[in-house]
């Protein structure tokens, strides 16, 4: 599984996660691809993906949204 990372403004790796479909979708745009992950596995995740920070329900800018 490849997990798809942003940079921040500051340039901190980041591992984005959303607490619902609903909010990923309205975030990131309703092509956005996604895996679902207990919340008790996301240290685990960032770790295994050298993620400096988690950012929780963060809104992308329209350009790098993945809509239709």
């Amino acid at each position: 599984m490849k997990l798809e990372l942003r940079r921040t403004e500051e340039g901190q790796l980041a591992l984005l996660c959303y607490e619902s479909l609903d909010l990923l979708l309205s975030a990131c745009g309703n092509q956005q691809p996604w895996v679902s992950v207990y919340r008790q596995q996301v240290e685990e995740v960032q770790r295994t993906t050298a993620a400096e920070v988690v950012l929780w329900n963060a809104l992308l800018p329209e350009e790098a949204r993945k809509d239709d």
